[in-house]
């Protein structure tokens, strides 16, 4: 009789490359790269040795990626990336100068926002949970309200200015 039994991390991330092999295949024949990737040959030692630990890098990152999976919620780290993502552009502005706009600073903004709110949700009780709930859907209409604002203001000093 046949049991169930648990994969590991290790096992999931193994099984999960090999199941994406074929589609890797259909892509590089569809896409021509077979024949880029015979070059390869070409290319010295050293550089082929980084392509490797490439490789098994990625792969140590898909194993870390299953293990986290089980540790945290679906929820959690879709909030975890997209604050990530906000000190990203943060350290993209310190490093190479200010590029972005009034409505991208505004979009950061409310994603920091509304990564505060999810995180401090735990420390609500039960009672005050509805309320909690009416205070996000504000905030939401609040910003969308803003956005659009700040969408109109833009298009109609395009109008009025040109793009200066």
């Amino acid at each position: 009789m046949a049991t169930l039994r648990e994969v590991n991390a290790f096992e999931m991330s193994f099984i999960s490359n090999i199941l994406s092999l074929p589609i890797l295949v259909v892509i590089g024949i569809l896409s021509q790269e077979f024949n880029s990737a015979m070059l390869i040959t070409e290319i010295s030692s050293w550089h082929q040795i980084i392509i490797c630990l490439s490789c098994i890098c990625g792969f140590l990152l898909s194993v870390s990626a299953f293990m986290l999976n089980k540790l945290i919620s679906a929820t959690a780290l879709m909030v975890a990336n997209n604050v990530n993502k906000f000190g990203v552009i943060i350290a993209s502005e310190i490093w190479f100068g200010p590029s972005l706009s009034l409505m991208s600073t505004l979009g950061a903004s409310l994603v920091l926002l509304f990564g505060w709110t999810f995180a401090s949700a735990h420390w609500i009780s039960s009672f005050d949970f509805f309320s909690f709930k009416i205070q996000i859907f504000a905030l939401t209409c609040l910003s969308i309200f803003v956005v659009s604002e700040m969408t109109q203001l833009t298009r109609i000093s395009t109008q009025l200015f040109g793009n200066m």
